[in-house]
């Protein structure tokens, strides 16, 4: 179990006046636990009290590592896990749970207790994994070179004859050779008037002379995320991608010079979009600036304009402005940095300059 977690959790539960938590999502209960099970469609549920006490209901299919140091309560397939539970709530309690958990649990939960009262807490544990600690960022810190190496094997691929999906398909091998798994991310890989689409998916388009090549993606390693976004030019550049690019690589280096703890989510946000609106590009800049980033590819905080929330040391969130014009193409440039109380630290290091390939 990741005690010290653990116990800054009760700590806020203590704050908040909730006498139990219930953690069911697999990023939150390696989080607190620090080992990873796939349950599957079946029950799997951490009840934490305030005072520190837990139990683990697990179904007896699945394997437990030792490390896991609590009271395991094991149900089969002939069982009711949701009666289980109810037995350890007490009446009156207040409960929250897992923004995640499925209704069928979360209503049978309801019916079984009816004396609890239930809510949602995302804030409660989402607050406490947007800081990581030093064992989380030497993770982020190795996730995010691999994705640096694996973007630069995966840049020197473009030429005329490889489609967005082959280069989109390059990936899964590449990333396994570095010990990530980049089955069952969302990336995207884009030429041309498709990088207009920020969320493009990628098909069998070849690549033309002074097409733009986007390529956003990360891979989890050892469960952690990374995430950069690299734009670069086949062949050649016209002059208005080229001024594109600059407007947003400005906008992306100032915004990025502003990271510091205490300084409200949406400085950032707007730091970057107003350098872009100046040049006259606003309305082509769709998307917030960042997103906070750990054991899922966006986390708590936004980096966006409805985000007010102060940036703290430890956490890590993306930097990536971008202007996309229909018909023509688009620019995104993302960075991860690490927040500290003076300044961030980026985690990728591939450069940020524009490139022609």
């Amino acid at each position: 179990m990741k005690t010290a977690r653990v116990a800054k959790l009760c700590e806020k539960m203590r704050e908040r006046s909730v006498d139990l938590a219930v953690i069911s999502s697999k990023e939150n209960l390696y989080y607190f636990t620090g080992a990873y099970l796939d349950p599957m469609e079946r029950l799997l549920a951490l009840v934490i009290h305030s005072d520190g006490s837990s139990q683990y209901f697990v179904n007896r299919l699945f394997f437990v590592d030792p490390s896991v140091q609590t009271e395991l309560i094991f149900w089969d397939d002939t069982e009711d896990p949701v009666a289980m539970m109810a037995k350890v709530i007490p009446d009156g309690a207040n409960v929250v749970i897992d923004q995640d958990w499925p209704a069928r649990f979360l209503l049978g939960l309801m019916e079984a207790q009816p004396n609890a009262r239930y809510r949602n807490m995302p804030e409660l544990v989402n607050q406490l994994r947007a800081v990581k600690d030093a064992e989380e960022i030497e993770l982020m810190t190795r996730s995010s070179r691999i994705n640096d190496r694996v973007m630069e094997q995966l840049l020197a691929q473009v030429d005329g004859q490889i489609t967005e999906e082959k280069l989109a398909n390059l990936r899964y091998e590449l990333f396994a050779q570095e010990g990530a798994n980049a089955y069952g991310t969302c990336c995207i890989f884009s030429y041309g008037a498709h990088c207009a689409e920020p969320h493009h998916v990628s098909d069998a388009t070849l690549p033309r002379p002074g097409d733009s090549v986007m390529i956003d993606m990360g891979a989890p390693y050892q469960h952690y995320a990374s995430d950069m976004t690299r734009t670069v030019f086949y062949r050649e550049v016209s002059p208005e991608m080229e001024k594109i690019y600059n407007i947003v690589l400005r906008a992306h280096h100032e915004a990025a010079k502003a990271i510091r703890a205490g300084v409200p989510c949406c400085t950032i946000d707007r730091i970057a979009r107003d350098i872009i609106t100046q040049e006259g590009y606003g309305a082509y800049f769709t998307h917030r600036t960042g997103h906070g980033i750990g054991l899922t590819p966006h986390e708590f905080p936004d980096i966006s304009s409805k985000c007010d929330a102060p940036l703290q040391a430890g956490m890590i969130h993306s930097v990536e402005p971008g202007i996309y014009l229909p018909g023509v193409g688009g620019v995104r440039i993302e960075n991860l940095y690490v927040v500290t109380e003076t300044g961030a630290d980026p985690l990728n290091q591939l450069p940020l300059d524009l490139m022609v390939v």
